[in-house]
């Protein structure tokens, strides 16, 4: 994936890319280079320029114009000014790694209880940045609960707080692992579930042509094959 990443990104300009596409590193990584490189292996390559951003900076890349597409969750902010394609809902979990995980259960009182969030904001806890539309929302998850959310470490990519879950440095909020490449870490089970995120493609409205329209519905129809 990071040959093909490198060979889509390499040395385009924007005049001379076909277009633009915006989204988080993680999902471009694990979704959307697979995908595009699956759909441009065909005559006639297509140049397509990355953009790494934050959730809400892929919405203000696509809607100031320097992406076509984008990539994020929704709420989208106006979403009225989008054309949206859905790809699919993903599940958030607690995520830890096998050993931490034995280490955490031979510490508690009763093992064989599912875990609870009082139990879990004790812990060392790996989150995204305080500033980050997912913090906003773990945060206010806890808060119905009566709890404050504190993170231990604090991540500005899934891929670097699925790394420290992995090492045993707490326990990370974040999407299920297997579908980022990490199927060794283990998802621990709580009483409360944390919300679903839908996932989507989206372009602004003035742009939703009708190749464009096309390409969005092939890139959601080659994503359903990675799942």
């Amino acid at each position: 994936n990071e040959a093909a990443e490198r060979e889509l990104m390499s040395a385009t300009t924007p005049e001379q890319t076909d277009f633009a596409f915006a989204s988080i590193h993680t999902f471009i990584k694990a979704f959307f280079v697979p995908i595009l490189e699956r759909m441009y292996k065909a005559d006639v390559p297509t140049k397509v320029r990355f953009l790494t951003k934050s959730m809400a900076g892929t919405v203000k890349a696509v809607a100031n114009d320097e992406a076509l597409i984008g990539s994020s969750m929704l709420p989208l902010d106006r979403l009225e000014r989008f054309y949206v394609v859905p790809l699919t809902t993903i599940q958030e979990y607690f995520v830890v790694s096998p050993a931490y995980f034995d280490e955490l259960q031979g510490k508690r009182k009763q093992p064989l209880e599912l875990w609870t969030l009082e139990e879990l904001v004790h812990q060392p806890l790996i989150t995204l940045p305080r500033d980050s539309a997912s913090f906003a929302a773990y945060s206010s998850y806890f808060c119905q609960y009566g709890l404050h959310l504190e993170p231990r470490y604090e991540v500005h990519q899934e891929d670097l707080g699925f790394d420290l879950a992995g090492r045993g440095l707490g326990i990370f909020i974040g999407f299920e692992p297997a579908l980022f490449g990490h199927p060794e870490l283990k998802i621990l089970t709580c009483r409360s579930t944390l919300p679903t995120r839908k996932l989507v493609l989206f372009c602004r409205k003035e742009r939703a042509d009708e190749a464009t329209r096309r390409l969005m519905d092939e890139m959601a129809g080659e994503f359903v094959s990675l799942l």
